[in-house]
């Protein structure tokens, strides 16, 4: 295969992915906060799942974790892989706030629940930054798409 076909390849891989990517996630996908004034949200398996059906390949990085005036706080890296082989990554974070007893220590196991919510927290917000599927404008009052006609791999390879 030529390089420019190589290039053609790509393009059509990458217009694919930005398709899905663009895509609203499925509305029985969609749930309420209650806690957090009914702001919708995807699921973590949903997520999930939905990487793995776009990605060749995923993987899931904490960086760091700390417990910061009562939160448990997580922040990551997600790194994807395109079926080309590309790289794509993302950073995350997540915070949970700790359960503590009035006279200031926590909670029992609390913060055995407050990491891993931390955690997918992390991976959700890294995951939205990816696109729409993620549920990246579920709370936006304005709802962006790929916008047609700005696309930095269209201004570089051209339409051959």
């Amino acid at each position: 295969m030529s390089r420019i076909e190589d290039i053609r390849v790509e393009k059509k891989e990458w217009d694919n992915l930005k398709t899905a990517l663009g895509e609203h996630p499925p509305v029985k996908q969609i749930d309420k906060n209650k806690y957090a004034g009914n702001s919708l949200y995807v699921p973590i398996g949903y997520i999930q799942a939905k990487l793995d059906q776009i990605f060749l390949t995923w993987d899931w990085t904490i960086d760091k974790q700390e417990f910061v005036a009562g939160n448990c706080v997580v922040t990551g890296t997600l790194i994807c892989h395109t079926m080309s082989g590309k790289m794509i990554k993302r950073s995350g974070i997540g915070v949970s706030e700790v359960k503590v007893e009035p006279n200031g220590l926590v909670v029992k196991k609390a913060m055995e629940k407050g990491y891993p919510k931390s955690d997918a927290q992390a991976l959700k917000n890294a995951s939205q930054k990816l696109g729409n599927i993620f549920g990246r404008n579920l709370n936006r009052k304005f709802k962006w798409g790929h916008i047609e006609g700005t696309d930095l791999v269209d201004k570089i390879f051209g339409d051959e």
